[in-house]
């Protein structure tokens, strides 16, 4: 699949990824996928939103773009304690070793443009094309009386590029059972 950006969401079920998603370009694209019964990267899986960058001659910076993956209670688990709090089973966001989610820079080093004006050369400095960032988003549940999140990537040089990973842990609250 190529497209300028990618959200798939699947309300209720799974996301599965065994082929390539690609929203690079100049500046990369947004990829966001979200299942509420999990999203997994399969090893043959490749999330590319990399930024080929400008031309040499360009003062224009690129980006890559950001990855998200995520999931949620898996529906008819949610329980409201008498905090008013929601847990239940967690979806479960996984990186098979061997996927790749690429949000890298082409052109990462700064650079000197050079630039004529009225006959004068002048030369501009731009910084280094910038990498994505790669977000994972779990609910937060109790595992053997610990907080955790249903997040794994089997190996770290599955993500390349990224100037920040993250993983969004978060709480639900019922606001009724809170008032």
């Amino acid at each position: 699949l190529r497209s300028g950006s990618v959200r798939l969401t699947a309300d209720g079920g799974f996301v599965t990824v065994a082929g390539m998603i690609d929203t690079s370009g100049v500046n990369g694209g947004d990829i966001a996928l979200y299942g509420t019964k999990g999203v997994t990267l399969q090893l043959t899986a490749k999330l590319d939103a990399h930024a080929d960058g400008y031309a040499a001659d360009d003062t224009r910076r690129a980006r890559a773009g950001t990855i998200t993956l995520g999931t949620d209670f898996i529906r008819g688990s949610a329980i409201t304690g008498g905090d008013g709090s929601v847990s239940g089973t967690s979806g479960a966001v996984k990186v098979t070793a061997g996927a790749l989610l690429d949000v890298s820079a082409r052109r990462p080093g700064d650079r000197l443009v050079r630039l004529m004006r009225n006959g004068t050369v002048y030369y501009q400095y731009v910084e280094a094309d910038q990498g994505g960032a790669v977000n994972f988003r779990a609910p937060v549940y109790v595992n053997n009386g610990n907080q955790t999140v249903n997040v794994a990537v089997d190996q770290a040089s599955s993500i390349v590029g990224a100037r920040s990973v993250a993983i969004e842990g978060f709480k639900r609250w019922d606001l009724a059972a809170v008032a």
